[in-house]
């Protein structure tokens, strides 16, 4: 039943109960094992988990985005994680992206997801093996089109990186010079973490890169567009309650529009596991509901029953785009 955490079976594999969750929640009847599947991520797999897509090493998690008319939901996936030969293991990413884009209405997407792998990935073996040993990941919309593809930021030294960062930006959009003020901005207090393409269509598409941060940021200090704005300054009290939030919790991103290079969003994620603010699940949904009802979004369903016996949340995004629009972003694994 849509809206309904469903029995726990103790005989199925966290994956598989996240899959049939996310199933039951967005009534696909089925579609996200599918899509899971097609990602060659294999939830009846149990044993050694060696993703690095969360810290235990499981290899999916569910998105859940709240927006002031829904709940919209999406599927994250490491393809192949077992797999440690590089050249191996990035055949087995674009096989599944390519067996991916049918399935999420995004076949008009190929040629940009090809160039946005092939102008990041390094040619050397060691450089590329970095990557393909952290982020090589996939998503997938459950209830509406789209997919998305995520690569590791971190290519060679931290100059080599931002580097790499300018000059794929200029390659991926017609005018970089916003996106690349980004980057300038972050280099003070943050690291390129991630790159990254999300959407359906050329015209219906952002191209997203991401920060992790290492020191103190003001940001309304920075100068970015909507960065410093109200919403993500009020997400930030709600999340640190009455405990310290510290610089290393959150992760920043932005998305700039594929065909035009303008700012379509940014976000910041930040983490309750138990090495950052160590949230208890009473304490996730306080939160969850405190940002929903701050901001006029639609809670995710049922979910003091999701987070006392379903799933783990990971992540909480405040996301804002370039219309004043909020939504957040709650991100599960099994």
């Amino acid at each position: 039943m849509a809206g309904s955490p469903g029995p726990v079976s103790p005989c199925s594999t966290p994956e598989a109960r996240l899959l049939d969750l996310a199933d039951r929640l967005a009534g696909s009847g089925g579609r996200t094992r599918l899509l899971a599947e097609t990602m060659r991520v294999h939830p009846e797999v149990s044993g050694r988990r060696p993703s690095t897509l969360n810290d235990d090493g499981s290899p999916l998690e569910l998105c859940i985005t709240s927006t002031r008319s829904g709940c919209r939901y999406r599927i994250i996936g490491d393809p192949e994680p077992e797999e440690r030969g590089c050249r191996a293991r990035l055949a087995l990413f674009r096989d599944a992206l390519a067996r991916l884009l049918p399935l999420t209405s995004a076949t008009r997407l190929a040629p940009v997801l090809d160039a946005a792998v092939d102008l990041w990935l390094p040619e050397d073996d060691a450089s590329l093996e970095l990557i393909t040993s952290r982020i090589l990941w996939l998503a997938a919309a459950i209830d509406t089109p789209g997919v998305g593809i995520y690569l590791d930021g971190r290519v060679g030294s931290y100059l080599e990186s931002l580097e790499r960062g300018r000059a794929w930006l200029d390659r991926m959009l017609p005018d970089a010079s916003l996106a690349k003020r980004f980057l300038s901005a972050f280099d003070a207090v943050g690291g390129l973490g991630g790159v990254g393409v999300e959407g359906v269509t050329p015209a219906l598409s952002r191209v997203k890169v991401q920060w992790g941060v290492v020191a103190p940021i003001l940001l309304d200090r920075l100068g970015l567009p909507l960065l410093g704005d109200e919403p993500l300054r009020r997400f930030f009290h709600i999340m640190a309650g009455d405990r310290e939030l510290r610089v290393t919790y959150p992760v920043f991103s932005a998305g700039f529009a594929l065909e035009s290079g303008a700012l379509a969003d940014v976000k910041v994620d930040i983490c309750g596991c138990r090495a950052c603010l160590a949230l208890s699940p009473e304490e996730w949904v306080h939160r969850i509901e405190a940002a929903c009802a701050a901001f006029g979004l639609a809670p995710p369903p049922v979910l003091p029953e999701i987070l006392a016996r379903a799933a783990t949340a990971v992540f909480l995004g405040l996301g804002l785009d370039a219309a004043g629009e909020v939504r957040l972003n709650l991100y599960l694994k099994g």
